[in-house]
């Protein structure tokens, strides 16, 4: 149903008080200094030709594109602006070129911390050319979604919250049907020693409250995100997806470390003979080894980059379950596949080592420009 919100909340709101004005849903939210870099190279220009221009811009407090289509003669030859550039810009925003690469660009301009998380995840060099290395982030296979297009996270976003909350809602019933309700012996002091009833009912509980904690973060971040999250920036969900990656690690560590082990438990507590149990343990046992292996091949594949972030305390966990891939998962062997994967993100985003801001400042602006700038 959010997911169905969210799509409404696209659409173009021809004078409806959900979006403003009709003015406001078409207008050109582009930062100048992607319109400005996307214009200079139309027209030949080296990239770093443009820069004092763009720092006058945004000094005289013009800081987007839409502005850009205000702007008269006079204010160009305040801005040193040469005529090729003027007439190159006024280009650009008749007839916008690779908006999609601009915007995912620009965004890593604006984006501060969270344009600095993501250039370590997508592999960029650093200021001085230092290699980014690992994030060792439980959240790392949810950050690939801060590399698709502005007005596609709020949809992709939503579906991650309902998914979550299903999950955890499908789940929410089991502690219960495990846990007694009936023959509780009352404790007859403080000082009375828990029985081994008393600990599974306490284990029991606290897996249903985890349970009951991810429904409810999951649910009321996809209320946030379907009312405030259309083309919101990279920090926005630079800050929701943390939320979301400690919601996904609880929901896969409650099931690992409480569900799985409290169920047979119970099993052998209520088994008369332990054969039929031990026997569904070894079918288990060799079933998970075998799903672990191929979620893992995929993961490989597919999300070598996602599970090269990954921390070394999961790759090692991972191993305990599927020991046939001992040596395939590490950040060693992950590296060559997650360079590829990386470079296919940043292809997709428009981004390059050359071109990609090095090393984002607090205000949102680049070492290397901010050096450029100043000169």
């Amino acid at each position: 149903m959010l997911t169905r919100m969210a799509s409404f909340s696209e659409t173009p709101a021809q004078g409806s008080w959900l979006r403003g004005s009709a003015d406001r849903a078409v207008r050109d939210e582009r930062p100048v200094a992607s319109v400005v870099e996307l214009a200079a190279a139309s027209v030949g220009m080296e990239r770093e030709a443009c820069l004092s221009v763009v720092k006058a811009m945004e000094a005289s407090g013009v800081r987007w594109a839409w502005q850009l289509q205000q702007l008269q003669p006079h204010h160009w030859v305040g801005y040193r602006a040469s005529p090729g550039l003027e007439t190159g810009v006024r280009h650009e925003l008749q007839h916008p070129s690779q908006t999609g690469s601009a915007d995912g660009k620009a965004e890593l301009y604006q984006g501060g911390a969270a344009a600095e998380r993501l250039r370590r995840f997508l592999l960029l060099p650093g200021p001085d050319g230092q290699e980014p290395g690992r994030l060792n982030d439980p959240g790392a296979p949810l950050l690939t979604l801060l590399t698709v297009p502005p007005a596609d996270r709020q949809k992709l976003m939503l579906t991650l919250c309902e998914l979550l909350a299903l999950v955890n809602g499908l789940m929410l019933p089991v502690p219960l049907q495990l846990m007694r309700q009936h023959g509780y012996k009352t404790s007859e002091s403080w000082v009375s020693l828990p029985s081994v009833e008393d600990w599974f009912d306490m284990l029991l509980m606290l897996n249903f409250i985890n349970l009951a904690i991810c429904i409810i973060g999951a649910s009321l971040s996809a209320v946030f995100v379907s009312i405030t999250g259309f083309n919101a920036s990279i920090g926005y969900y630079d800050g929701i997806l943390t939320v979301m990656g400690l919601v996904f690690n609880v929901t896969i560590f409650n099931v690992i470390l409480f569900m799985n082990p409290l169920v047979f438990w119970h099993l052998f507590n209520i088994a008369g003979s332990p054969y039929p149990m031990l026997s569904m343990v070894l079918f288990c046992v060799l079933f998970n080894n075998r799903f672990v292996t191929l979620t893992w091949k995929f993961h490989i594949q597919g999300m070598a980059l996602e599970s090269y972030h990954l921390p070394d305390y999961i790759h090692g966990f991972t191993r305990l379950m599927a020991p046939n891939l001992w040596k395939e998962l590490n950040a060693e062997a992950f590296e060559p596949g997650a360079r590829r994967r990386a470079a296919e993100l940043r292809a997709m985003m428009g981004i390059d080592e050359e071109s990609a801001p090095i090393a984002m400042q607090t205000d949102g602006t680049t070492a290397r420009d901010s050096k450029a700038l100043s000169a």
